[in-house]
């Protein structure tokens, strides 16, 4: 009877573990329509890497991101054409929308922008 009760045990903290690894993934990727190849794409601290013009990131996982309206709160860096670009400072709509996503699946589009004055790079929900 021991040998029946430690299995069942064993069965139940594993389905409990991997109900808590997997069920808690933030996935986000990324299509890249800057119109020029991205390389070394930081978002929040992780990798994403090199996306090729108008390609798509595997899905990167997050443990969680802060969300405000909708859309995320990121700081991205990356090169292209061999520069160093960066988002813009990271600020948020009202502050009442604001929560921390831990699950789900989000495709987001990379944007570059060129002003006489600024130079960055951000993400949008619409491509």
């Amino acid at each position: 009877m021991d040998k029946h009760i430690k299995v069942y045990f064993l069965f139940f903290l594993l389905v409990f573990v991997d109900l808590n690894v997997t069920g808690q993934n933030l996935k986000l990727k990324f299509n890249n329509k800057t119109g020029k190849t991205v390389d070394s794409l930081y978002v929040n601290g992780m990798l994403v890497g090199h996306i090729d013009k108008d390609s798509t990131s595997p899905f990167i996982i997050y443990k969680s991101m802060t969300f405000d309206s909708g859309y995320p709160m990121v700081s991205m860096s990356t090169y292209i054409d061999n520069n160093k670009i960066y988002t813009r400072k990271i600020r948020g709509f009202c502050g009442t929308e604001m929560k921390e996503i831990k699950t789900g699946e989000y495709l987001y589009y990379l944007k570059y922008y060129v002003n006489p004055s600024d130079t960055f790079i951000n993400i949008s929900s619409i491509p």
